[in-house]
This record gives structure tokens, C-alpha cells and sequence, in this order.
């Protein structure tokens, strides 16, 4: 699951780097968490390579066509198991913005709210799974039945070999989660010598255990060699790091973490208040036309509750008249909002220059606003 990614404005970029990444990253890991989303759905299609493609009763020389793809899995299954990505993916949208493929920044506030909504989510999509696995077996021989009937025996033979076995099926499915805090950096200096004074210790731990019955002895001593071999890589790469000449790794380490920085600041401006600005110009053509519905007043709610979880980005004036505008978006409804009456061309004019004032926050002097509010 990933979307494609703003591209940064070579002056953030700078900017951040004057600032320093390092200060911009502690407010921002106050405020917001790194989560990725993985949604694992088989989609029961197998590449047909050797097929011939007719086009005008012609056969296409095949380069310059895609070898066409067999669907494997009916119709129905396909629409009942594939919707829950849809829903994960708009779940993940309503909230956080994406930073990297498959992994997005989220307000810390906000992280409960979907974790549980991609939780319960998850669950439908597990039961949907697990009727799937009980119809597996017959669907596997409707599929054999039905490629044998079309094309013969030896099709089917070589089809069956993308076909998932019944023990692999289960594999092809799930949804995870994963949530971290965001660092600046990997292992915190501060951490290395505590570290280090640990693994020190180790060869002391496999002594003590030396006497103990197998199993116990056999259960520590791989832990022990576990750990071992993690410290080894950490000390063998902060070695290599001074060895090959820690100031030039340095100057090329600090340039991307100046860029990564730059494309949170970026992600966490650009994409909520961009969503705004289109909710709201959707609502205000709506509103012109007389056509504006609930849901049209819903979408802008939505896209308001996304920008204040990063509100922290945001100039204090701002973040006020956001409030403001909300507890009158909150008041409206469509009739108000469709007659013309003065309560819905006041809502109608604040939006506009809200809107306005949102577009100049996207401009080159963002993050220089952004670092008074941050007080950094």
C-alpha cells in the first residue's frame, strides 16, 4: 500500500538544514508517530507468457504487447476479499499524510482512533479470509474443471503450478500494522556506551549458566549468541564508520536527514491543507450551483479534523481561525448553506479567505513560519 510522495521544495530543504534537522525532528516527534500499513490479498491472476494477443483477427508481435494475464480467482471472491484494502487504504487517508511508499506520518492524538479502525477492519477482512480457505478446495477444482473444459489438460498443468497450494493459501492474506516513534537518528549516542558495557557482560552470563539442565542452558546460551551477534554488528559498523573517515559519512548522513526532515515538513503542510482547499472549493461550487448535500459539509469536516492533527505546524492565528471556521461549518446545514441567506454567505466568505490564507502557508516561507510556532 503506498502513494506516490510530494516532492520537496529545494528552499524547505534549505531551510531546514539552516534550522537544523535535529531541533525541527524534536517537535515533530512530540506530535507524531511513522506507521506503515500492509495489506497482503492475493489477486489470483497468472501472467500468460507465450499467449498470443489477436487485435483485428491479427496475431500482435509480442513486443509490443504484455503478456495477458489469466484470472484465477471468481469473480465474486475477488470483489468480496479485495474491498477491504480500499477501506484501509481511505481509513489511512482521513488521518495521516504519506511519507515514504507504504509508510505515513500520524498525529499521535490520532493514533488510537486508527489503530482501532484498522483493527476492526482487519477482523471483517480475516473472516472474509476464512471463508475464503473453507471454499478454497472447491474453488481450486472449478478452476481445474474450468481451464480443462477451455483449453485442455496440459493448460492446465502449466497453471497449476502459480496455483497456490491449501497449506500456502493462508499466507497470501492478512493486514499488519507497525508504529513507531520518530527519531532523528538510529542508536541515540547516549544509548551506545550502555550498550556496550552490556555486551561485556555476556561472556559472565554464559558462564553462570553453564550448570544448568540442557534445555535451560541450550535456551540462554542462543539468546546470549543472539545478542552477541547484534552488538558485534553495531560495534563493527560504528568502527568502519571512524575508520573511512567519519567527517565525509557525516556531511553525507546529515544531507539526508536535512531532505527526510524536509519531506515530513513538506507532507505534514502540503497534503491536509491541500485536501482542505479542494473540500472547501467543492463546497462553495455546491453551494453557488444550490446543490450543496450533508455530505459535502461532512467532507469538509473531515479534512478540518486531518489539518488539526498537525496543528502544531501551523502559526497559532491560524490554528484559531481553524477552530473558528469549524464551529461554523459545524453549525451549517445544506438548506442554510443552498438560500443565499446571510448565515451562509458569511460561512461562504470566511472559507474563501481561509482558503487563501491556507494556500500562502504552502508557500516558500513555510517552514519559517513554522519555526516560530514550534518555538525551537
Amino acid at each position: 500500500m503506498s502513494e506516490e510522495n510530494e516532492s520537496v521544495d529545494p528552499e524547505l530543504s534549505a531551510a531546514v538544514a539552516a534550522v537544523g534537522s535535529n531541533r525541527v525532528m524534536s517537535e515533530i516527534q512530540k506530535n507524531c508517530a511513522i506507521m506503515y500499513v500492509t495489506v497482503r490479498c492475493w489477486r489470483g491472476q497468472y501472467q500468460m507468457h507465450g499467449a498470443s494477443v489477436l487485435f483485428g483477427g491479427r496475431t500482435v508481435d509480442d513486443d509490443m504487447v504484455t503478456s495477458p494475464s489469466a484470472k484465477l480467482l471468481s469473480k465474486d471472491w475477488h470483489s468480496r476479499l479485495h474491498k477491504f484494502e480500499g477501506q484501509v487504504r481511505k481509513a489511512v487517508r482521513q488521518i495521516a499524510v504519506p511519507f515514504r511508499d507504504g509508510v505515513y506520518i500520524v498525529p499521535l492524538r490520532r493514533v488510537p482512533e486508527l489503530t482501532e479502525t484498522v483493527e476492526s477492519i482487519r477482523g471483517a477482512y480475516l473472516r472474509t479470509v476464512e471463508e475464503f480457505l473453507k471454499a478454497w478446495p472447491d474453488e481450486y477444482q472449478r478452476l481445474e474443471n474450468s481451464i480443462t473444459a477451455r483449453h485442455g489438460f496440459e493448460a492446465w498443468l502449466a497453471v497449476a503450478k502459480c496455483v497456490p497450494s491449501n497449506e500456502r493459501v493462508k499466507s497470501l492474506f492478512g493486514i499488519e500494522l507497525g508504529m513507531w516513534p520518530i527519531k532523528a537518528g538510529g542508536l541515540p549516542v547516549s544509548c551506545f556506551e550502555p550498550v556496550r558495557a552490556a555486551a561485556a557482560r555476556l561472556p559472565e552470563i554464559r558462564a553462570l549458566v553453564a550448570d544448568l539442565h540442557e534445555p535451560q542452558r541450550r535456551a540462554i546460551e542462543a539468546l546470549v549468541d543472539d545478542v552477541q551477534a547484534a552488538w558485534s554488528e553495531v560495534e563493527a559498523g560504528a568502527k568502519k564508520f571512524l575508520n573511512d573517515g567519519a567527517a565525509e559519512h557525516a556531511d553525507s548522513v546529515q544531507r539526508a536527514t536535512d531532505q527526510l526532515v524536509a519531506s515530513a515538513v513538506s507532507a505534514m503542510l502540503t497534503v491536509p491543507i491541500r485536501e482542505l482547499n479542494e473540500q472547501i472549493d467543492n463546497l462553495l461550487e455546491r453551494a453557488q450551483e444550490r446543490t450543496a448535500r450533508q455530505q459535502s459539509l461532512d467532507a469538509v469536516q473531515r479534512a478540518f479534523t486531518k489539518l488539526r492533527g498537525f496543528e502544531f505546524m501551523l502559526p497559532q492565528e491560524l490554528v484559531t481561525r481553524l477552530a473558528q471556521a469549524e464551529l461554523q461549518l459545524g453549525a451549517a446545514d445544506p438548506q442554510v448553506v443552498n438560500s443565499g441567506a446571510r448565515a451562509g454567505e458569511a460561512l461562504g466568505s470566511y472559507l474563501r479567505q481561509l482558503r487563501t490564507d491556507l494556500s500562502a502557508e504552502t508557500g516558500s516561507n513555510a517552514l519559517t513560519r513554522m519555526t516560530r510556532a514550534l518555538d525551537i
